[in-house]
């Protein structure tokens, strides 16, 4: 006698999810980019700092697990501002053989970059990764 066995659902695969966090580092860029207006000698103009730190706030505002083009345009932005800093931060870095002077405000941006395009990426791969199956 044969009986039928429901088989158990595959358990879907990645659910990452650390917009939250790229959310936080986005809000600490912004605090970042208008403070160094303030501290020692800026390097962006008043108005592209405003305009950036802006964008950046809405992007964090935006950012949820539900819509996927909000993890690409994390993304997107979070790559757009680490080559942005990232390059300026070498060349003065290059130029004057000093971190901790007034580089260091555009050092420590180009970390929070590093770290919000890293968790951005896996945020985006694990909705992308949504209804994939586990495969062990």
């Amino acid at each position: 006698m044969s009986e039928d066995v429901p088989l158990a659902p595959l358990p879907l695969g990645p659910s990452h999810y650390y917009g939250d966090t790229v959310r936080i580092l986005f809000v600490v860029a912004a605090v970042l980019l208008l403070a160094s207006q303030f501290i020692g000698s800026p390097f962006l103009t008043p108005i592209a700092a405003l305009v950036l730190a802006v964008v950046l706030v809405i992007m964090a505002g935006l950012t949820n697990p539900v819509q996927i083009w909000v993890q690409w345009a994390n993304v997107i932005l979070s790559g757009i501002c680490l080559f942005l800093f990232g390059s300026m931060s070498l060349t003065r870095y290059k130029e004057t053989g000093d971190i901790f002077g007034g580089n260091f405000i555009i050092l420590l941006l180009t970390v929070v970059f590093i770290l919000a395009l890293y968790l951005a990426t896996r945020t985006l791969r694990g909705v992308l990764m949504r209804d994939a199956p586990i495969i062990r």
